[in-house]
């Protein structure tokens, strides 16, 4: 009778074994057709970020022209890391609109419980594109200039910044929702080349136009430049090139080629001696006009560089060369350097005023 209870109680011990192993499958089966990971936690990154223009007068948007589009490079890393190889995730989107100002964009990501690091960089691409137009980005750490290298432009603008995020807290809960915050910065200074002196200009063309005498180009009269490396001649006076339609900057100091988002500065062992480019003149007046711009990364709070500036005519004709001009920069702020650069000679960088206001620096050389 022993033997037969025993086996009794065996088969009912195998039949309740077997019952709960079914059960239990049953229950952590996931739905048919897939669905959400309920352990995924919705993050709605809020990227914050002022694309105010530099200042009135600075340029627009680069938008504005309706050729470019912000995009916004959106890298996660795990544990609060910033090298590539712990990147975990990559989102890129661009904008619908064309801010102008203080602004808020919205990045989903869905993610497990952990630490993560953040870091968003943002610059202007083509249109209805997402690649890489002014600045490389596959390595956020090691944002670099494309060459050949463009300026007198204001898509050059760009905006950084870095978050730390913990969902740490949210290890146990099923289907949490958390909104985290990015505060974007600009990553570059802007500084401007203004020629005060065209009213100057135009009155000694006339002067020399109405003198007696043959009409012939002087060598070099009173400093004005005659524009003798000129490839069609001078102007229909046959004196003097008429105002500059084109400029040369080429910059005779070292010039920052790389940024990492990671620190919000240029990197140290990115910097460049033969960076150069040839943009068109803005802003003309009556007096004054904007030989070229250009948008410069950071290297510390406050960085300087050193331009040579070399203004052409319709013709090619060269009509003044200044070299060594001192540009001071601040992150998100413009710089004004502002001369008589088509009838002086500044040469080596002459120290000018540096007058410093809310958002711009003005930088007046003598005349």
């Amino acid at each position: 009778m022993m033997k037969i209870y025993a086996r009794l109680a065996a088969a009912v011990l195998i039949a309740c074994f077997s019952a709960g192993l079914s059960a239990c499958n049953s229950f952590h089966e996931w739905p048919e057709g897939g669905g959400d990971d309920p352990t995924l936690i919705r993050t709605t990154l809020r990227l914050h970020v002022d694309c105010t223009p530099f200042a009135e007068g600075a340029g627009q948007a680069a938008e504005s022209s309706g050729d470019y589009q912000l995009r916004w490079t959106v890298d996660l890393f795990a544990d609060g890391g910033g090298s590539q190889s712990g990147r975990v995730a990559r989102e890129v989107v661009t904008s619908a609109g064309t801010p102008g100002g203080e602004t808020t964009f919205e990045v989903p990501f869905d993610l497990h419980a952990g630490k993560y690091r953040v870091c968003v960089w943002g610059d202007y691409v083509r249109k209805g594109a997402t690649a890489d137009v002014y600045y490389n980005t596959a390595d956020l750490s090691a944002v670099t200039v494309i060459f050949p290298y463009t300026g007198s432009t204001d898509a050059r603008d760009a905006f950084s910044g870095c978050a730390e995020i913990d969902l740490t807290p949210y290890r146990d809960r099923y289907f949490a929702e958390v909104d985290a915050d990015v505060t974007l910065q600009r990553a570059c200074g802007k500084f401007r080349i203004r020629t005060n002196d065209l009213a100057e200009l135009a009155a000694r063309r006339r002067t020399l136009q109405e003198s007696p005498g043959p009409r012939v180009r002087p060598a070099n009269p009173d400093g004005i430049r005659t524009g003798g490396e000129s490839k069609a001649g001078s102007d229909a006076a046959g004196i003097i090139p008429p105002v500059p339609v084109t400029v040369r900057v080429s910059y005779s100091s070292y010039f920052p080629c790389g940024y990492n988002v990671t620190t919000g500065y240029a990197t140290g062992g990115d910097f460049r001696t033969d960076v150069a480019f040839t943009g068109a003149v803005s802003e003309l007046g009556a007096t004054s006009a904007v030989l070229a711009f250009d948008y410069v990364f950071i290297c510390t709070e406050s960085t300087v560089v050193y331009a040579d500036i070399e203004a052409y005519d319709a013709a090619g004709g060269l009509i003044s060369r200044n070299t060594g001009i001192r540009v001071p920069l601040e992150r998100g702020k413009l710089t004004t350097v502002e001369g008589a650069f088509l009838t002086q000679s500044y040469d080596n960088g002459d120290i000018g005023i540096d007058d410093r206001f809310d958002g711009e620096i003005v930088v007046t050389l003598p005349n």
